[in-house]
């Protein structure tokens, strides 16, 4: 996925809750902030986010927590595997990519709520963007987030580039 970048690889098998940590379906989630982070079961490391057809791993950067990480826009890595990370461009919600930073059709990855920002005057659960490779963006899209741990070993590392407009 990514060019030019520097790698520090290791060996390891990603392993994820069967049981999602919470959901957001049809305008409804299956827990409050407070009570999913207090759900994070101990020795979770990442979590994986199911949107339709896409899933997709976020880790914290380092210095962060899983828990600081899911609440804040700015602490994340991405991974398409739970094995291979990338630090995107950031945009102004939880989770996420900038517009155009993932190369797979969609707009942006995924993003598992609001922070009060732009769209709410609180977080909220609700996400975007993609049910599919190729369908428009869309706030109010349902996900599932699952806890795993294990097999986030390996950090790519991209050279900047410009946000599009």
């Amino acid at each position: 996925i990514d060019s030019g970048g520097q790698s520090n690889p290791s060996a390891g098998t990603p392993s994820c809750s069967p049981k999602p940590l919470a959901t957001y379906a049809n305008g409804q989630t299956s827990a409050t902030w407070g009570s999913l982070l207090n759900n994070i079961p101990a020795g979770a490391t990442f979590i994986k986010v199911v949107m339709g057809e896409n899933v997709d791993y976020f880790k914290p950067v380092d210095g962060a927590t899983l828990r600081q990480m899911i609440m804040s826009y700015n602490k994340h890595q991405w991974s398409s595997d739970g094995l291979s990370w990338s630090t995107p461009r950031y945009h102004s919600e939880m989770g996420g990519s900038a517009r155009g930073w993932v190369q797979d059709g969609r707009s942006f990855l995924t993003f598992w709520g609001t922070n009060g920002g732009r769209h709410e005057t609180s977080p909220t659960t609700q996400g975007c963007c993609h049910y599919t490779k190729t369908d428009a963006e869309s706030w109010g899209r349902n996900w599932e987030m699952y806890t795993c741990s294990g097999g986030s070993v390996t950090t790519t590392t991209r050279a900047p580039t410009t946000t599009p407009t």
